[in-house]
């Protein structure tokens, strides 16, 4: 037989007590429990074994193993053979000692029977199995202590790997990195969805290892799990009794760790996968202990007040771009009002201004995309991989939104807006932070040219020329009024059963330029609010309309056709305009019911006790009064119900969104719903195209407008058609009566 000279040296001080108790043997053998063989002590004539015998002998251990008993069997060589299972009895292997000794024909009479042999060699495979199981328990000691020792040097330097000036996604990746090193993990990824923080990293590249990733839905149900439970979950399951539904490899092992912040409630869940049919239950508690020092580390990172990121940390994801080819752009906001809230109605109010817009400033940007707290009302918005166009149509997009946020204090109330400066990575040729240098320079040109509005960077030149085209516009729109170079259109306003014209329509103003070129709203309306023009625009386009609806005769006007004035909230100010209305209306001969006077809710929310009496004096007059933008603040819902109005039209970025989502169809429906219950009629903007379309057709809304229907067309063009149409259909009904 082969010896072993190591394993017979750690076993040397059983071979004398085996010898001893049982002479007669001719070798002693052991087979542990992965299969491989050792001799204790054997006789001389013993060498040079068959490969059958070896056989034999390794189906008489394999049977004594799995029976876990002692067995007896004859073998083909005239030796008889006895198996031992060496263990603690219960559930632990260690392996099988095997007694080789001389067979019937060499002895002259029948060998010792299993039992005797089994009280010989009771001591010695008693202390064999004892000294196996210490030499067992200490070696896995001593794997645990290295292990723990490794994860404990891991767990306590977490601190150091997040430096000050280092992005949160470099100390993340960073750390997560070492994680799996140090756990020896396939992946393990971190969730964190209120704060926008998500990060993911496996051992070995996605397309070598595809399963090892965890996707975003099951973390999201993960998430669901720990949160309801406040406890960790192992995949497969411990605890047979409980059964979690999530759609990764089952012969893969997985952990996911609650992740709790500060205040205790869960705010993530960091999520490890080990390889495939091992366990991850001696890692639980560090992986419990890493998700807790984690969610720690990451809400320091994060602006208590906000929930957005802290600026030394988006200084750093700044600086980490910077280093890459990859094109990025900045978007840097500066609330207008926030010091005028926290003045009038205190640092409360203030903070949840700021809560409001942070979540408003959410709810638009990617993921992937980093928003971060710069200042008390300063904030930022970095994106990677946005073009600098994509970024300034994104800026406009959340300057318009800001101006639905009001903040009320009973019927006092404050409109919100935000000035805005716009940056790429292109004006970026020195070190990183000159983008979020330029950036702030725009912004703060936007709040020196009166706030609410969107600045691009540009160079020095053409800034110094800014104000100076601004100071032409506004001499130009002066010289407009008296001149009269400006222009109305018109765009009809659809009932949604009938779809056909209602009688609605609403006129909006263009500017012709020198050459004769029409100008839109948004080329010089906010150069006329910076300069309070507003009001006296407002009441050409009052006189300009009513001089031309005149024209089109008495038996027209008396159908009842109602045309849509916008009103700036400069003129919700003016205390004489329902005066000076009445006066047109006198004028003219118009019957005050052709005119309808449309208000935005933000205008409305800025002082709602001044909004009624407005309203109302114009209602007094006979005037028809519509919300305007209605809903992308639904602050304003509760005071529906007390306003004087005719109509409420539908904010279009609602409407626009109910394609997309199930939240803008629910919001729109609550409106339509509120407005049937005060007898207001609904009417549903920037219906622009068929899908829209059939949604606002199955919302029960009663009117809707946009140019799925119908474009604005000049105003005398469109009521030279609407009386054409009327003179039609009253000629028809003539002829069927």
């Amino acid at each position: 037989m082969d010896s072993n000279p190591t394993s017979t040296a750690r076993q040397d001080p059983y071979s004398s007590l085996l010898m001893t108790l049982m002479p007669g043997a001719k070798g002693f053998g052991l087979y542990e429990a992965s299969g491989q063989h050792r001799w204790i002590q054997s006789d001389n004539q013993m060498t040079g074994m068959t490969v059958e015998l070896q056989k034999q002998l390794r189906v008489l251990v394999n049977n004594s193993a799995a029976q876990r008993k002692a067995l007896m069997q004859a073998l083909s060589d005239g030796h008889v053979a006895y198996a031992f299972p060496l263990g603690d009895g219960v559930r632990v292997k260690l392996g099988t000692m095997v007694v080789l000794a001389e067979g019937a024909g060499t002895l002259g009479r029948e060998p010792r029977s299993l039992q005797m042999v089994i009280q010989l060699l009771r001591p010695a495979i008693h202390c064999i199995s004892r000294d196996m199981l210490l030499q067992k328990a200490l070696g896995k000691a001593q794997l645990d202590l290295r292990r723990q020792t490794t994860e404990l040097k891991f767990v306590l330097g977490l601190d150091q790997m997040f430096e000050p000036a280092m992005s949160l996604t470099a100390g993340l990746e960073q750390t997560l990195d070492q994680a799996l090193r140090a756990l020896d993990l396939e992946s393990i990824s971190l969730s964190m969805p209120s704060y926008r923080v998500y990060c993911q990293r496996v051992a070995k590249p996605a397309d070598q290892h595809p399963e090892a990733r965890v996707p975003r839905h099951v973390e999201k149900n993960l998430l669901a799990w720990v949160s309801m439970h406040r406890r960790s979950v192992c995949l497969p399951e411990t605890n047979p009794g409980e059964t979690i539904a999530v759609d990764v490899d089952p012969g893969m092992p997985l952990i996911a760790c609650p992740m709790p912040g500060s205040s205790g409630a869960i705010e993530g869940v960091l999520v490890a996968t080990g390889k495939r049919d091992a366990t991850l239950g001696k890692d639980q508690a560090t992986v419990e202990t890493l998700a807790r020092r984690l969610a720690l580390l990451i809400e320091s990172k994060i602006d208590a007040d906000t929930g957005a990121l802290c600026r030394p940390s988006f200084e750093g994801e700044l600086l980490r771009l910077s280093g890459s080819a990859q094109e990025h752009s900045l978007i840097y906001m500066d609330l207008d009002r926030l010091t005028r809230v926290r003045g009038e109605f205190g640092a409360q109010a203030s903070d949840d201004v700021l809560r409001h817009f942070c979540s408003l400033v959410n709810g638009r940007f990617k993921e992937g995309q980093v928003f971060a707290r710069l200042g008390d009302s300063c904030f930022g918005l970095l994106m990677p991989g946005v073009s600098e166009e994509d970024a300034l149509q994104q800026a406009r997009q959340i300057c318009n939104a800001v101006t639905s946020l009001h903040y009320l204090n009973g019927e006092q109330g404050l409109s919100m807006s935000v000035s805005v400066g716009v940056a790429g990575s292109r004006v970026a040729d020195t070190p990183s932070l000159s983008l979020l240098a330029v950036a702030e320079s725009a912004c703060r040109r936007a709040k020196l040219h009166g706030g609410n509005q969107v600045e691009l960077y540009v160079d020095d030149e053409a800034t110094s020329s800014r104000p100076q085209g601004e100071i032409f516009l506004a001499n130009y729109l002066g010289n407009a009024l008296e001149e009269g170079r400006f222009s109305l259109v018109a765009q009809a306003v659809y009932d949604n059963l009938e779809r056909t014209p209602c009688g609605y329509f609403e006129v909006f103003l263009r500017l012709i330029d020198e050459n004769g070129i029409e100008m839109p709203p948004g080329c010089f309306l906010p150069v006329a609010q910076r300069y309070d023009m507003l009001p006296a625009i407002d009441r050409w386009v009052v006189g300009e309309l009513l001089d031309r609806l005149v024209t089109k005769g008495s038996e027209w006007l008396s159908a009842g056709p109602v045309s849509g004035i916008n009103l700036s909230g400069q003129t919700l100010a003016d205390a004489d305009f329902p005066q000076f209305v009445e006066q047109q209306l006198t004028r003219s001969g118009v019957p005050a019911e052709a005119l309808c006077f449309e208000i935005s809710e933000s205008a409305m929310m800025s002082d709602l006790k001044r909004s009624k009496r407005f309203m109302a004096a114009l209602r007094d007059l006979g005037c028809k009064i519509a919300l305007d933008d209605f809903g992308s603040g639904l602050s304003s819902l509760p005071y529906l119900e007390s306003m004087p109005v005719d109509f409420v039209k539908i904010d279009g970025q609602r409407v626009m969104a109910m394609a997309g989502s199930r939240v803008a169809c629910s919001i729109v429906a609550a409106i339509i719903a509120a407005a049937k219950v005060l007898g207001i009629k609904t009417v549903a903007g920037c219906v622009e195209n068929g899908d829209v379309d059939k949604l606002v057709r199955e919302s029960g809304v009663d009117l809707m407008q946009g140019a799925f229907t119908s474009s604005p067309q000049p105003l005398d063009s469109f009521l030279h058609s609407a009386l054409a149409e009327t003179t039609a259909r009253e000629s028809a009904q003539g002829r069927r009566a």
